[in-house]
């Protein structure tokens, strides 16, 4: 019987042995990572503002963007929104001036500068209105991964705060469901590195 167990516990640590050594992690063989660490967010575009002008993502170079997709028509969160990012801009003062909050509307549909510039009266003059075509605002909505679809009349959309640095690059997200305080520190405070 000793025998027997003996037997039994050293074909247990062979297997065991070999299995570990199949298992090992051979690091070696990996490719080096080659990711930047930075979220594939944002990009190149060019739409048209509230006044009917041609204005691309370069022209807010040496700002910092606060980038929301909405549409004129919203019933709740668009306005709060702008509401929200209007009181973030007016308690920020001198600070704002750095800062450069963009709606793009993805109801290329109804949404025309006009009626931009309509909606937008409610709100911070600082406030940029944009849309395009149906095909640019869904490649514009793709570099943000941004999702929106039409549901009968409305249209169904994200509804998050992007906050871009002054290359354009993204630095974080808020929920449209931030306080003005909050996002007035948080801005105020600056990117954390």
């Amino acid at each position: 019987m000793n025998k027997f167990l003996s037997i039994i516990l050293l074909l247990m640590l062979v297997f065991t042995s070999v299995a570990l050594l199949a298992t090992k992690d051979n690091t070696s063989s990996m490719p080096p990572d080659s990711g930047s660490g930075k979220a594939a967010i944002g990009g190149a575009f060019t739409l048209t503002d509230q006044n009917g002008k041609q204005v691309s993502d370069a022209e807010f170079r040496g700002k910092q963007m606060l980038v929301f997709f909405g549409f004129t028509r919203c019933p709740e969160i668009c306005p709060t929104t702008m509401a929200t990012i209007s009181s973030t801009m007016d308690s920020l003062g001198e600070k704002a001036g750095h800062i450069v909050p963009v709606f793009i509307s993805v109801d290329s549909k109804h949404d025309t500068p006009e009626r931009i510039k309509d909606f937008l009266s409610n709100f911070n003059p600082r406030i940029v209105g944009l849309t395009g075509s149906e095909e640019q605002i869904k490649e514009v909505a793709s570099l943000y991964k941004t999702y929106y679809a039409e549901q009968g009349d409305l249209m169904d959309h994200s509804s998050l705060i992007y906050w871009m640095n002054e290359k354009g690059e993204y630095i974080k997200h808020f929920p449209y469901t931030i306080s003005a305080d909050e996002l007035a520190k948080t801005l105020a405070d600056g990117p954390s590195e």
